[in-house]
This record gives structure tokens, C-alpha cells and sequence, in this order.
């Protein structure tokens, strides 16, 4: 299947589905996956990665995702393969969602609080890198370079 085709049928498949089981198609990082195709480094890639990705896309035409266990299995098999491909040559990321980083983010404000008894060096510390975290991620998602587990 073409490029073009394959982001026709992602826009169609997205126009098709609930909002609720959008989640389990992981349709943003397909999309930032065929955003980015043409940067791929060879053609043997290329191949590689337009046949998983059309694998993945008629798999979802076929059959129903209904929960989390059917959406990490097409995950493990057709996107994580890509990503990695993606990774190596156009220095992608994997993505955690952004309430799981935010959770993260508090408990390790608490631990840092807690261990260095409030000392403000060591909060502007943790603050900082959190924030070097943030920009990095915020320009990946700019230059839409990233994937993510239902996302």
C-alpha cells in the first residue's frame, strides 16, 4: 500500500472510530510514522517499514480492538518494529503519556523533599532536569518524532 493510501485509510479508520477505542489503534504515532517516511536513510528500510505499516492497517480493518491486551499485541508486532527503525535512523522516541510523566514527576519531587529534608539547591536541581525532560520531549512532539503505547 502506498503512503498516501495508508494516511487516507488512518484519517477514515480515525473519522470511524468512538472516541473511546481511538486509544487502543495508537493513530498518532502511524501518523507521525508516515509523516516522516520519506526520511528514512535506504530503501530496504522503506520497504521494511511500508510493509509492517500496511500489515498493521489491515489488521486493523479486519478485526475489532476492544481492550488493552489485543492493542499492545499489533503494538509489539507492527509498531515497536518500526519504531526501532525510526529510532535508529531518524533518532524517534518512545513517549510516556503525558499524566504517567506528571505522576513521576511528584513522587520524585516528594523523594527529593523527603531525602534532602527541603534543601532548595537539591529541589532546583530535580526542577531542572525535570524541565530539560519537558523541552526535550516538547521538541520531539514538535518535529513529531514520537511514538507511544496507546497514544
Amino acid at each position: 500500500m502506498e503512503i498516501f493510501k495508508m494516511k487516507e485509510e488512518i484519517n477514515q479508520l480515525a473519522k470511524n472510530l468512538s472516541s473511546s477505542d481511538k486509544k487502543y489503534y495508537h493513530l498518532r504515532s502511524i501518523k507521525n510514522f508516515l509523516y516522516n517516511f520519506d526520511e528514512l536513510a535506504d530503501a530496504e528500510s522503506k520497504q521494511y517499514v511500508k510493509g509492517l505499516l500496511t500489515e498493521c492497517i489491515d489488521y486493523y480493518q479486519c478485526h475489532s480492538i476492544s481492550n488493552i491486551f489485543e492493542s499492545l499485541d499489533v503494538f509489539q508486532k507492527y509498531l515497536k518494529p518500526v519504531g526501532q527503525v525510526y529510532e535508529r535512523q531518524l533518532n524517534f522516541s518512545i513517549m510516556i503519556k503525558p499524566w504517567l510523566f506528571t505522576l513521576y514527576v511528584l513522587i520524585g519531587f516528594l523523594f527529593v523533599y523527603i531525602v534532602f529534608d527541603n534543601d532548595p539547591v537539591a529541589i532546583i536541581i530535580f526542577l531542572l532536569i525535570m524541565l530539560s525532560f519537558v523541552i526535550y520531549f516538547g521538541l520531539k512532539f514538535s518535529k513529531r518524532k514520537l511514538y507511544a503505547f496507546l497514544w
